[in-house]
């Protein structure tokens, strides 16, 4: 009887040892198991929080250019072209000027070389070209002469000589622009009853060749219209 109490008793004992161990193992850094040895974590990681990226700052758009006044273009020759000039009266000589372009073009402060008397220059003042339009200047205003508008620019100093000269429009710069009639006589244009002005033709050309001019067929914006009173077209579009 006492040995089946100690058997008992001893198995007891060798039974806590035995769970003793297996709990100790399975805390620690390694197990050993019947085939493998695995190791045990000591500690469990540290969680890395996870950052929320802050956005980086807005570009703030640039300011929008406010529509303006669209700049004049840059001038090329034949932008601007001497249209008709009425050379044949001392006493009513006037020059017409074209802009052939769809913008405004400012000639303020442009030259018409061998415009004046004796071959000097005429500048003109101040006058921006309407796109598709024209300029008058005249050495009368419209109650001293033939014709019946009022001029853009009035220089008494306009002077053409009768038997032919060249005439050269320049910028304020001395780029040249147009160039009218040769070296010689007048293209086209009478000093005789009735008299008329040298008109270029719509498609002008070159203004140095006498078959882009023509002679004025019209009276408009002349103070009178018969047969033998002058002929121009001061302002308008030159006849056909």
């Amino acid at each position: 009887m006492n040995r089946k109490i100690l058997f008992l008793i001893f198995l007891v004992a060798a039974f806590g040892i035995i769970a003793a161990k297996f709990i100790f193992s399975f805390f620690t850094d390694t197990a050993v198991s019947s085939s493998n040895t695995f190791a045990a974590a000591a500690e469990f990681p540290t969680p890395i929080p996870t950052t929320t990226p802050t956005p980086g700052p807005t570009s703030t758009p640039g300011p929008t250019s406010t529509p303006g006044v669209t700049p004049t273009p840059g001038i090329n020759a034949g932008d601007v072209v001497i249209n008709e000039i009425n050379w044949s009266s001392a006493a009513d000589e006037w020059i017409e000027l074209r802009n052939t372009t769809s913008h405004p073009i400012d000639i303020s402060n442009w030259v018409i070389l061998n415009g004046g008397t004796g071959g000097s220059s005429v500048t003109i003042n101040s006058f921006t070209i309407p796109a598709n339009g024209l300029f008058l200047m005249s050495n009368k205003d419209k109650s001293q002469s033939d014709i019946n508008i009022d001029p853009d620019e009035v220089d008494s100093g306009i002077s053409f000589v009768d038997s032919g000269e060249q005439l050269t429009l320049q910028t304020n710069t001395a780029t040249t622009i147009d160039i009218a009639n040769g070296m010689g006589d007048w293209f086209f244009g009478t000093n005789n009853a009735p008299k008329k002005s040298m008109e270029r033709k719509d498609s002008p050309g070159d203004g140095t060749v006498g078959s882009n001019w023509q002679h004025a067929t019209t009276h408009t914006n002349m103070d009178n219209n018969g047969t033998n009173d002058p002929y121009g077209t001061p302002k308008a579009v030159n006849g056909s």
